[in-house]
């Protein structure tokens, strides 16, 4: 008996693993789990010992009718999954439809100029009122650059390197406020600091009064009216007079310092008495010495000052103005340049996109196809077993109960085997499936022997704009 169930071992697997709610998809049956399950041979002793089935028995015994229902119950099971596969397919095949994705795909070169001409004319209102800023700052500078006779550019720092020379201003006041504090630290009795307070003042407005009028009034010398270089070679003056008369100012202050010994002595109207008395009567070597650095520092701030703009008056700030409007106007032309620039990339790459879909949707379509094809084969395969299992479990259960008889006879319809219900099977025909498979295909290869005119379309509307936009660049 063993020998006899190896031979059929190898279509069967065990009843827990067969249910279609556990496991949807088809598996063996295992014939020896299904013999231990319903018993077979215990149940065949049983009866035979009890002379059972009865010699006379037309009817099948109720283990062997617990065999035929257990197996029907399989292919019950086995037919309820095919049906739910192939209703499964046929939902995942009518999602399938590349219609859609090869008219977009055709499209998207129509869809180019639509969406580029859109962003073009959303922007040609502000774009024009930027162009016609930019045109009459331009003709504000050129008549400008006319009527002072200016044939060069305007030569300015950039912000950077005015704030590069501001930080290097406040380096140098600073710097002078520290040479200083050691001078008027001799007269002080806070020392060095109370010195570097008096000095770091003194410093920033010997600094600062040249910077300002390097920056205003000395430019003017190159003005092309006569009266306004007057009052660049004045600012010339006044610069000079401050300079000398600061410097000299520093150098009797240092030295008022010392005199006033106590606090009744006002050390900043001695040093102002002294200053109209005798301007050049300093007597101490460290107050010329000082006098000296103020006016070196002064001189430092009036070139800084003269630096700050483009030297002829005026030139540098309607230059920058020009600059401004005009600049602003090419970048919104390099601003839709870039835009129409995203969308043809972001075109292509959906191009690309609905085509690798449209090849995916194809091949797994005819996939479903062969799977749908297979179904049938696969459901009529593990049918055929669950009969040949049915067969085998039959013939365990009346071989063991022959075998324990005890000379009582067989009954005669051990001769014949029992049959399982007919059932009907889902419908497996894939005609029209593969009809609509090769359309797709056909589809498909429409597509990509159509991929590279839509790709040109895409890049030749892409050129037009991009050299409409250059001729607007252009206008400026």
């Amino acid at each position: 008996m063993k020998a006899f169930g190896k031979l059929f071992s190898w279509l069967f697997v065990s009843r827990k693993s067969t249910d279609a709610e556990d496991h949807p998809d088809l598996v063996p049956l295992v014939f020896e789990d299904l013999k231990k399950e319903l018993d077979v041979e215990v149940e065949a002793r049983k009866l035979a010992r009890a002379g059972l089935p009865e010699a006379d028995a037309t009817t099948l015994s109720f283990p062997e009718r617990k065999i035929i229902q257990r197996l029907e119950a399989v292919r019950a099971n086995y037919n309820k999954w095919a049906l739910t596969r192939v209703n499964t397919i046929h939902e995942q095949l009518n999602s399938f439809d590349i219609n859609l994705l090869v008219n977009r795909a055709k499209q998207y070169g129509d869809e180019y100029k639509r969406l580029a001409n859109k962003e073009i004319s959303d922007a040609e209102v502000e774009l024009g009122r930027r162009r016609n800023a930019a045109i009459r700052q331009q003709d504000e500078l050129d008549s400008f650059c006319k009527d002072n006779k200016l044939n060069r550019e305007a030569y300015y720092p950039k912000p950077l390197a005015k704030l590069a020379m501001l930080l290097v201003g406040l380096a140098l006041v600073a710097g002078e406020g520290f040479l200083n504090a050691f001078f008027f630290a001799q007269g002080m009795d806070s020392g060095l600091v109370g010195g570097f307070t008096q000095a770091i003042i003194l410093a920033a407005v010997n600094f600062l009064i040249p910077v300002l009028l390097g920056c205003f009034l000395i430019p003017n010398v190159n003005h092309i009216h006569s009266g306004r270089r007057l009052i660049g070679y004045f600012g010339f003056f006044l610069v000079f007079l401050f300079m000398g008369y600061m410097a000299l100012g520093i150098g009797h202050y240092r030295e008022a310092m010392i005199l006033a010994v106590d606090e009744q002595i006002n050390a900043t109207a001695l040093a102002l008495d002294s200053l109209r008395a005798t301007p050049l009567g300093l007597t101490d070597l460290s107050s010329w010495l000082l006098c000296l650095i103020s006016i070196v520092f002064a001189f430092i701030g009036l070139l800084e000052g003269y630096k700050l703009d483009d030297p002829y008056p005026g030139y540098g700030r309607c230059h920058r103005k020009a600059h401004a409007v005009i600049t602003e106007y090419h970048n919104l032309v390099e601003q839709l340049r870039g835009e129409i620039t995203g969308l043809k990339e972001m075109l292509l790459e959906s191009l690309e996109h609905d085509v690798e879909r449209a090849k995916v949707c194809v091949l797994e379509f005819g996939t479903l196809v062969e799977d749908k094809a297979s179904c049938e084969h696969r459901l009529k395969l593990n049918i055929s077993k669950a009969e040949n299992m049915l067969h085998a479990l039959i013939n365990a259960f009346r071989d063991e109960n022959k075998i324990h008889r005890s000379g009582v006879p067989r009954p005669a319809y051990f001769d014949s085997m029992p049959a399982l219900q007919q059932i009907e099977l889902p419908i497996f025909d894939t005609t029209s499936e593969l009809a609509k498979h090769k359309n797709q295909e056909s589809l498909l290869n429409e597509l990509l022997s159509d991929v590279e005119r839509v790709r040109g379309a895409i890049q030749s509307a892409y050129d037009n704009r991009f050299d409409q936009l250059k001729a607007i660049h252009q206008q400026i």
